[in-house]
């Protein structure tokens, strides 16, 4: 699939002809195009949406439309899955090209499943569904935007809250039938989540958006109606402190002399490690012994998704020297970032630093 950009989304009518004929406010389906091998195969209508909030450069809704982030987000997961049957496909059949009938049926099969009446059909939840998603998230099935495998770290929220969903399930006993799963579970889960697990306003947006991510896929697939897409299924999360120190105080800490290998002392490594890298938090707590040369540290960074190459500055060489015979990794165990930032205002007030700057 040598086409730069091999799924295409088009409106059903043109944006033009929906100006001419005073037909902006209509919604009108968008359909879903695979190129490969010189064919341009159309796959079907796969959502709507009003002709006035389509842009048809980006093939996206347009910044004017409430819902646009849920909506270009689903489309971006229907992009990843068409190209994922692809991939698949071409390494399966030893790089043979699959007919238009093919593509367009394993790609409909994966967006949309045969609605089944069985017993198994019954059974299938959004727990269950949570499993198999956590499943093909570890396989490789689902893929990033870049189409890469996903993260093990990204996949961690997604354990969590398949345990939330059962706990939420048996206390009280609700059933987690897809055909529940509305307005009214939404509410009740987080409200669960928030007053009876006393969730932070951090932690409680963190999971809604793993949840929001689930659930489009069932929709996707056309287990759920609704995804719970739009403003009103926003959650607020509060600002957290990141901590700020120039060289001067970073020397301080640096030279404080703390006990060998306490919590202290492995949080104040943790913090010149990532000064002296760069790399963020979710980072440089994943260097793994790999990722270390003898003068470069090479990482995969999991926000961007691209290879840098940092060279090892001598305070980073000392830590590292450190920890070479007491971590696998040759670095400070890694701590939650939060604590992190606690811990260091620990040693800040120890290393005589008072006007630490916290943004």
């Amino acid at each position: 699939m040598k086409n730069q950009n091999p799924v295409n989304f088009y409106l059903r009518t043109s944006k033009t002809k929906l100006k001419n004929e005073g037909k902006l406010n209509d919604n009108i389906g968008v359909m879903l195009f695979i190129s490969y091998n010189g064919k341009r195969v159309k796959i079907g209508t796969i959502d709507n949406i009003k002709g006035k909030y389509w842009n048809e450069n980006n093939q996206q809704a347009n910044g004017a439309f409430g819902e646009s982030v849920e909506f270009n987000s689903r489309l971006s997961n229907i992009k990843t899955i068409a190209l994922g049957v692809y991939r698949t496909y071409i390494n399966d059949n030893n790089e043979n090209q699959p007919s238009e009938a093919i593509i367009k049926k394993l790609i409909l099969q994966r967006l949309k499943p045969p609605k089944d009446t069985s017993e198994k059909r019954e059974e299938l939840n959004l727990l269950i569904f949570t499993e198999k998603f956590i499943k093909d998230s570890k396989d490789g099935k689902r893929q990033n935007d870049k189409g890469r495998p996903i993260s093990p770290n990204t996949i961690k929220p997604y354990h969590t809250l398949k345990k939330n969903l059962l706990a939420f399930s048996t206390e009280k006993n609700y059933k987690l039938n897809f055909e529940n799963i509305n307005n009214e579970f939404y509410e009740e889960f987080k409200n669960w989540m928030l007053i009876e697990k006393d969730y932070k306003a951090n932690s409680l947006a963190k999971y809604i958006k793993v949840l929001k991510t689930i659930t489009n896929d069932a929709h996707i697939k056309g287990y759920i109606e609704k995804p719970f897409s739009g403003r009103q299924y926003n959650t607020k999360s509060e600002a957290v402190d990141n901590i700020y120190l120039d060289k001067s105080e970073l020397k301080k800490i640096e030279e404080l002399q703390l006990p060998t290998f306490s919590r202290l002392d492995k949080a104040r490594d943790l913090l010149l490690l990532g000064c002296w890298t760069g790399l963020r938090f979710s980072d440089f707590s994943t260097i793994e012994r790999k990722d270390i040369g003898e003068t470069f540290i090479t990482k995969r960074t999991q926000k961007t998704d691209v290879t840098v190459t940092i060279p090892i500055h001598p305070v980073v060489e000392q830590i590292i020297k450190k920890y070479k015979s007491v971590e696998e990794n040759s670095l400070p165990p890694s701590i939650s970032n939060v604590n992190l930032n606690l811990y260091i205002k620990e040693v800040a007030e120890l290393a005589e630093i008072k006007d630490i700057i916290i943004l």
